[in-house]
């Protein structure tokens, strides 16, 4: 059984070597230039080939690989998806995901979807027609395997349940070149800040951003939080579409809603439209420092950490 290229091994910026996924043994392989260049000439890899002396993917990717450092810790979050699993009528049902610690994990096509948004996919895209959302290859086919399930009655118990608990307060921006009004420079919109009103603590997903002295940057690392009733939370645009999004909320806070069906602004996941039943406010999460340069405050660098990374 051929083997899958998944990741590359970085001396800081230099690639110096890559990291196969054996299928057979379920275990990554971790091999210098002059192994990478006998495994894919001599066939073994599925997913790349030799041509004179340049590497080339066949799915699609370049350098879209997984990032190792040299002692073999991760250093990104990308998934890879070793195959999907899809009903006879081809409808993708699930797929069984690789994260970077050669870890196999089934998931369903929502939380695959949510997954690949999130942190990115080496051999695969989220394509979005219309209301319609699935997954698909980079460039060919992926491994795909059939089964006959007979789906299960949906629960719509918990659809909508959070959403009289949530208040939207505020929208976040940065800046002031996001866009013009009346060619008055405004900051653009990067998150949103958000309260517990309701008597039920609720779950969500963020990245928490802190600064990764190896790589010299501002990295995030995916994190389940509780909001307590009473507290007060702020999100990124990415992560605020990505919980609103969930059967708990279905696009609704009490205050406001996403439109529905989701036009093409609001299924971009660095932009969100919300429709406001009210006016809220817009409250600034950077200062202009002396040379005239927004740097995001310290209490938010952990949400949005990553704005600094232009700075580096």
């Amino acid at each position: 059984m051929k083997a899958m290229l998944v990741g590359k091994i970085l001396d800081r910026t230099e690639v110096v070597g890559y990291v196969f996924y054996d299928r057979k043994s379920k275990s990554l392989m971790p091999v210098d230039l002059i192994k990478t260049i006998q495994v894919v000439a001599n066939g073994f890899c599925e997913n790349a080939i030799i041509s004179g002396e340049e590497l080339i993917r066949t799915d699609g990717g370049k350098d879209n690989l997984m990032e190792f450092s040299l002692q073999g810790q991760r250093i990104d979050n990308k998934v890879a998806v070793l195959k999907t699993i899809s009903q006879p009528n081809g409808n993708i049902i699930g797929c069984v995901l690789l994260n970077g610690k050669g870890m196999e994990i089934k998931v369903g096509i929502a939380q695959a979807i949510e997954a690949i948004d999130r942190c990115g996919a080496i051999n695969a895209k989220v394509v979005r027609r219309g209301n319609s959302v699935n997954l698909s290859a980079i460039k060919g086919e992926l491994n795909t395997e059939s089964v006959n399930i007979i789906s299960p009655v949906q629960d719509t118990s918990k659809f909508g349940r959070h959403s009289a608990s949530i208040v939207m307060l505020a929208s976040l921006v940065y800046g002031d070149k996001g866009a013009a009004y009346i060619n008055v420079p405004i900051a653009r919109t990067v998150g949103y800040s958000f309260k517990n009103v309701g008597n039920e603590r609720i779950e969500y997903s963020t990245k928490v951003y802190s600064f990764d002295e190896n790589r010299r940057k501002w990295a995030g690392v995916d994190s389940r939080k509780i909001l307590n009733p009473g507290q007060v939370t702020c999100l990124s645009v990415s992560d605020t579409r990505l919980w609103l999004n969930t059967p708990e909320f279905k696009g609704r806070v009490r205050n406001g809603w996403i439109p529905y069906p989701p036009n093409k602004t609001a299924l971009k996941l660095n932009s969100l439209k919300f429709i406001m039943e009210s006016e809220i406010d817009r409250i600034q999460i950077a200062q202009q420092d002396q040379d005239g340069k927004w740097r995001v405050m310290p209490n938010l660098l952990s949400v949005f950490g990553y704005l600094e990374n232009r700075f580096l």
